[in-house]
């Protein structure tokens, strides 16, 4: 009977549920670590199965995570080297135009000095045969008042 009032005593009911509650807490803490340490042995074990360490592939995480923005830069980046490209192709053709057009500009230059000469020349033929015809006449001109300043 003793130990049966011994039971329903206050303090040894507090002392009970403390101590109870204290192994709860142990056992919960226990179990929690026993978690961790499986789900880190599982981390492992996956790591080991791909052949790289956990610390490598949060290496890898953060590198890749440092591309996005630059990958979100792409198409922006690819639309600026089209349009620099169009600009290229603009300014070459360009180039191409204004090069034809020198040798198109000689070309008439060469033509027109040609001609320039050919219409010089006729025009000294042309004068020398005039100063001939002057000359010519003068010298008839004064054969004839020469004829008639004797007569």
């Amino acid at each position: 009977m003793r130990k049966k009032l011994e039971l329903l005593d206050e303090a040894k009911i507090l002392f009970l549920q403390n101590r109870a509650e204290k192994l709860n807490q142990e056992v919960k803490a226990t179990w929690q670590a026993t978690q961790q340490d499986a789900q880190q042995q599982l981390i492992d074990k996956r790591a080991r199965e791909f052949g790289h360490s956990k610390e490598i592939i949060d290496q890898l995480y953060k590198n890749g995570k440092g591309v996005l923005p630059i990958a979100e830069q792409v198409p922006n980046i690819v639309d600026r080297l089209e349009q620099k490209r169009k600009v290229q192709d603009m300014a070459a053709h360009i180039f191409v135009t204004i090069e034809r057009m020198e040798t198109q500009q000689q070309a008439i230059l060469k033509q027109a000095s040609k001609e320039n000469k050919e219409v010089i020349q006729a025009l000294q033929k042309g004068i020398t045969e005039n100063s001939d015809t002057i000359k010519d006449n003068m010298g008839m001109l004064k054969e004839k008042m020469g004829i008639k300043a004797k007569e």
